[in-house]
């Protein structure tokens, strides 16, 4: 390539680079009353940033707590299935031996609102859905008296229930919910239709969920499911957790739930501590590949660059991710990998180098070499990564998915952008071997 080409593709490239840099960390106004923030984007969790506690008691009514082991079990999932997986859910044991039972304490971070701090009624609105009471059973019958409790006997008549999102026609918003139920359960529901009129009731605890006002026909059907339309998000919601983590055990005062804002553990400064650790680490990695390989050591800083600001794209526009300190870990983890894999590849160019290549032949075969490397390093990350969101919960999953978009980023910056501002730069330089810090071996 030649000089005045080389020159131009890095312009474009670093007006590009610096746009986006500025966009992560500046902060101007926008609007009225508004203030531009990347990291408003980037949702958190409570021992990040901070949040809400929630703790409430049982109903005067209510069965007491047999094994708490099962009712925390079952809050822990409805909250990882509302997208708080970065949440904690413990039971309190009063030291009044009058108090015979538990408090159950939920602490959590709200999705952030337009001006970067939690969403508290949004939040307040999704922990009342988790504590929610009671089984869920259908009735059929005629439109008077639909009072005839159905499925009796099937373990599982609902085999899948999924929540479509919101979805607005015209000035009005619906939140349909898709209910699939199984075949023993489906044939018996129609078995009813078939004879005539037939209506269906469905019922959480003692409360009717008002899903199915008219009667039901055999065309309402796709396949074995069916679709209804709560009139809210939050009831929506409810529905489709009380089928599939069945219903608690017993019955909480929601009512009067109390609730405390709550700081970070480790201070309200982290996430800008996070951010000087992280920052500081790239810059001294930067330093060393400079240093150790001069020119190539400039391409690789520069990759290192788009590599981290994928990482930090990446978090905003994948939906759900909360950043935590095992986030942040994540994140190291995966710069060490991306770094490995430029020492790597510069250890190869010099290699080839010191073999008698020449320069251009040296780059070629160096990155040649480096590639099984570094796709194998890269893989094994994101497989582990993988393994451990399956298998794990909370923060080791906010561990894994920084890891794993780092995999990917690094990958892309050690195969793509690495060898092309490589090339760029090289043209650049009237003495390749001193630009690249290339020597031969002595005879």
């Amino acid at each position: 390539m030649s000089k005045r080409k080389s020159i131009i593709f890095l312009s474009i490239i670093s007006l590009l680079m610096a746009f986006l840099l500025v966009m992560t960390f500046i902060r101007f106004p926008v609007g009225t009353n508004k203030q531009y923030s990347f990291f408003k984007g980037i949702g958190q969790g409570y021992d990040f940033g901070g949040g809400t506690a929630y703790e409430v008691e049982l109903l005067d009514s209510s069965d007491r707590i047999e094994d708490i082991d099962e009712v925390l079990e079952t809050l822990k999932y409805r909250l990882d299935a509302l997208g708080y997986t970065n949440s904690s859910v413990k039971a309190i044991k009063s030291n009044d031996p009058a108090v015979k039972d538990y408090r159950v304490r939920i602490e959590a971070r709200g999705a952030n609102n337009e001006y970067g701090k939690q969403n508290v009624d949004i939040l307040t609105s999704d922990i009342q859905t988790v504590l929610a009471y009671g089984e869920l059973k259908f009735y059929g019958g005629t439109e008077e008296d639909p009072s005839e409790e159905i499925f009796v006997g099937i373990e599982n008549p609902v085999s899948k229930v999924e929540y479509k999102g919101a979805q607005t026609d015209g000035a009005d918003a619906y939140y349909p919910v898709t209910i699939t139920f199984s075949k023993q359960a489906y044939d018996e529901l129609i078995t009813n239709i078939r004879s005539g009129d037939y209506y269906l009731k469905v019922m959480i605890g003692d409360t009717e969920l008002p899903l199915f006002g008219e009667a039901l026909l055999e065309s309402y059907f796709a396949g074995r499911a069916i679709s209804v339309y709560p009139t809210t998000e939050t009831f929506a919601k409810q529905i489709v957790l009380q089928i599939e983590s069945g219903g608690l055990p017993c019955e909480f005062n929601v009512q009067d739930m109390k609730k405390y804002q709550i700081e970070s553990a480790f201070g309200n400064d982290i996430p800008l501590i996070a951010c000087i650790i992280v920052g500081a680490f790239l810059l001294l990695s930067i330093a060393v590949l400079c240093v150790k390989f001069k020119g190539f050591g400039i391409a690789a800083s520069l990759s290192l660059i788009d590599f981290m600001l994928i990482e930090m794209w990446m978090l905003v526009a994948i939906p759900g991710i909360k950043v935590s300190i095992a986030s942040v870990l994540g994140i190291l983890v995966a710069t060490i990998i991306a770094i490995d894999g430029a020492i790597l590849t510069g250890k190869r160019i010099q290699e080839e180098f010191a073999r008698g290549k020449t320069v251009k032949a040296s780059v070629n075969v160096g990155f040649k070499r480096a590639l099984v490397p570094i796709i194998s390093g890269c893989l094994i990350a994101g497989v582990v990564a993988l393994c451990l969101f399956a298998l794990t919960t909370a923060q080791v999953q906010a561990f894994a998915i920084t890891l794993g978009i780092g995999a990917v980023a690094a990958a892309i910056c050690g195969l793509l952008f690495t060898r092309m501002f490589t090339v760029l730069l090289l043209p650049l330089a009237k003495n390749k071997e001193t630009f690249l810090n290339l020597k031969r071996e002595d005879n």
